[in-house]
């Protein structure tokens, strides 16, 4: 190639690289502006989507928690309701049976005193007369003994 023209060829090409360096970095300027926007756009987008859906799903879970705590709350007030009548009837039938139970033994209380009253009078009956025959015996050895004193003096 000529001097000549080799000098045209670089000068071209040194004007074409310009020309397309200029023009790639313009080019890389505007997508990557258009890339952040494009990308700050998507973040808002996802992040309301994100916020919507979270909001959602703890409305859900919220009216959730809330259905199974008032089952729950009505299970348990049933079964305390239910446990409480029992326990009534079950204490009414005990108190039923302590009174019954009171008033025999209250009756067989009162049956033994009398038994322990009856053969009391009997034993202080017998025991009266012993001591009455006693009594009598004494006397009469005593009369004696002074009748044999009265007849030796």
């Amino acid at each position: 190639m000529e001097p000549e023209l080799r000098e045209v060829v670089d000068q071209i090409t040194v004007a074409v690289n310009a020309h397309v360096t200029t023009a790639v970095t313009a080019a890389e300027q505007r997508l990557g502006d258009q890339a952040q926007r494009h990308r700050d756009e998507l973040t808002a987008v996802i992040a309301g989507e994100v916020t919507s859906a979270i909001t959602s799903a703890e409305q859900r879970l919220a009216d959730q928690a809330q259905r199974h705590c008032d089952e729950l709350t009505a299970h348990v007030t049933g079964a305390i309701t239910s446990a409480e009548q029992r326990l009534a009837h079950q204490a009414q039938v005990n108190v039923e049976a302590v009174k019954s139970e009171s008033k025999l033994s209250a009756e067989g209380y009162a049956a033994t005193v009398d038994s322990i009253n009856r053969r009391l009078d009997d034993l202080q009956a017998a025991v009266g007369t012993k001591f009455q025959d006693h009594d009598a015996v004494l006397k009469d050895h005593g009369d004696r003994i002074q009748t044999l004193e009265h007849r030796n003096s």
